[in-house]
């Protein structure tokens, strides 16, 4: 009888109750990077040669990101299941930085060491399970093409690079 006074919707009452359960798991579970940023921010302390200009944040311990499952529900497919939704799940962190050398004076032997001792270092940290340098400043791979200008007019190059950053599953307390 109550459900007879309630306005329609065009959500089902399965599908209202998945998303309620869904938001629930966020509060209770909600994986935030702030682990991840704050040994971010200590590396980058002491290197003040690196300028990021991208962090992309991945908590890949979710066997659904909370954007698909949003994205899922809203296009009328998430069904209640009874589950426990997959945001709800800590797993292992990871960020691709990517950033680079600044000033950079065209010598890209000199930012290879830059990028390799800040991943070095940022290694080094408490919790830190890997560093993948993905990019350096001159890319250097048979399957690539080079780029860059040598010389002395370097006004104008940039020396890019790429790391993934990965916090290990007791990486959660700081």
């Amino acid at each position: 009888r109550v459900a007879a006074r309630l306005p329609r919707t065009e959500a089902s009452p399965a599908a209202i109750a998945a998303t309620v359960r869904l938001a629930e798991a966020l509060e209770r579970g909600q994986v935030l990077p702030t682990p991840l940023l704050v040994r971010i921010s200590r590396g980058m302390d002491s290197a003040p040669h690196i300028q990021l200009d991208a962090i992309e944040w991945r908590n890949a311990g979710a066997a659904m990101p909370v954007a698909q499952a949003v994205v899922t529900h809203a296009a009328g497919d998430l069904r209640d299941s009874g589950a426990e939704p997959a945001a709800a799940q800590h797993g292992r962190q990871s960020a691709v930085l990517r950033g680079r050398i600044v000033p950079f004076d065209g010598d890209y032997l000199a930012a290879h060491r830059q990028v390799e001792a800040f991943a070095a270092l940022l290694g080094r940290q408490q919790g830190i399970e890997r560093v993948q340098v993905m990019r350096l400043p001159l890319d250097t791979d048979p399957d690539h093409s080079v780029e860059g200008r040598f010389g002395d007019d370097v006004e104008g190059q940039r020396a890019e690079f790429a790391l993934r950053v990965t916090l290990g599953e007791g990486g959660r307390v700081l």
